[in-house]
């Protein structure tokens, strides 16, 4: 099948010859479109600049009508975070929480009790589906979180190194979303800036784990 990496409103027919084929490939916006009588995806083999970059998964989706950017999806999150002041932005307030038994931990392991959870309309390409979120009271580099829950939910195949995600519609056909690919610059935290030299600095060894490029500096664009 042709890759689907290019990103121009175009209508084209694919390379099979077989008549019981009739897949086909459909550009609008952001979202690619494939249509075949067959479910598969398959991701391009990495270029040099996708093993290069330490880009996260970030996308830009529609919440309970709602435009929303920075939207992080983490396959290493089981359950899908809401910062709590995100909830103006779709009306809600704490009063529209509802209780629950869930303990989040850290990193470091340390469990915290979130504010209450609250179910709202996530839609991606023409799928959307209610989904569950645990509020939390933090600070967090993100408008939302969608962890594993969404991910398994919907049946999306994420990958941080080609920065698109795949998933299926009702109809069985694969839509492919790109992530938001604008350069952006990321305030690192101290372990950061370390394993950033780290992964930049040749040779890989403890020694250098603390060294950074001066260009580089305490911000570094992922790009």
């Amino acid at each position: 099948m042709e890759s689907v990496n290019e990103q121009e409103d175009i209508y084209r027919e694919d390379f099979f010859d077989d008549p019981n084929y009739e897949s086909k490939i459909v550009w609008v916006n952001q979202i690619s479109r494939v249509i075949p009588k067959f479910n598969s995806a398959v991701f391009d083999s990495p270029t040099k600049e996708m093993k290069g970059h330490l880009k996260p998964l970030l996308l830009t989706l529609m919440i309970e009508g709602h435009e929303v950017n920075k939207v992080l999806v983490d396959g290493g999150a089981a359950v899908n975070i809401l910062p709590r002041t995100m909830l103006k932005r779709f009306g809600k307030s704490m009063a529209d929480l509802k209780p629950h038994n869930i303990l989040i931990s850290d990193y470091a392991g340390k469990s915290s009790h979130p504010e209450g959870m609250i179910l709202l309309d996530v839609q991606i390409g023409s799928v959307k589906r209610t989904t569950m979120f645990v509020v939390t009271p933090s600070k967090a580099n993100f408008n939302v979180l969608l962890g594993r829950e969404w991910i398994h939910g919907v049946g999306a195949v994420p990958s941080t190194v080609h920065q698109k995600i795949f998933f299926w519609n009702d109809d069985e056909g694969l839509e492919v979303l790109e992530a938001d690919q604008k350069t952006y610059e990321v305030g690192m935290y101290f372990t950061d800036q370390q394993l950033t030299a780290f992964t930049k600095t040749k040779p890989f060894d403890a020694y250098n784990s603390g060294v950074m490029d001066v260009e580089e500096g305490v911000k570094k664009t992922f790009c």
